[in-house]
């Protein structure tokens, strides 16, 4: 009998790699003068909440944010960000020690159809810490 449960004790592992077979990574280092970003398989919407949890950074984007990347970005916190934003329009502005991000479209997509303005999905904005 114990071996029966034991069989059936590995089937949601064994589902859950099937389900999931790989996983975004983001990894966070430095200062704002000097940040190395890596990224596996993460979308710009989950390095920006990285980013968020280490520095002053607030975001917030008009559009979803699904682009995967994986690779390494290093620089200073703007360098950074505007290689890893280099596909969409948006703004940066420094706001006393943060930074605010306004992420509008993709690059090159038409204006018109884009949200209204101050429209923005939920779950997009991430706190400044």
């Amino acid at each position: 009998m114990r071996r029966y449960r034991h069989t059936f004790a590995l089937w949601p592992i064994f589902i859950c790699g099937l389900v999931a077979p790989g996983h975004a990574e983001v990894h966070v280092e430095g200062s704002p003068a000097a940040v190395r970003v890596t990224a596996k398989q993460a979308s710009v919407a989950d390095i920006l909440a990285a980013i968020a949890t280490i520095f002053r950074v607030k975001y917030r984007a008009a559009i979803l944010l699904e682009t995967t990347v994986t690779g390494a970005y290093s620089g200073s916190l703007p360098t950074v960000l505007n290689s890893l934003l280099e596909n969409y329009d948006y703004v940066i502005e420094r706001r006393q020690q943060a930074i605010g991000i306004s992420v509008f479209r993709v690059h090159g997509s038409a204006p018109g159809r884009q949200p209204a303005a101050g429209t923005f999905p939920a779950g997009s904005v991430s706190r400044a810490r």
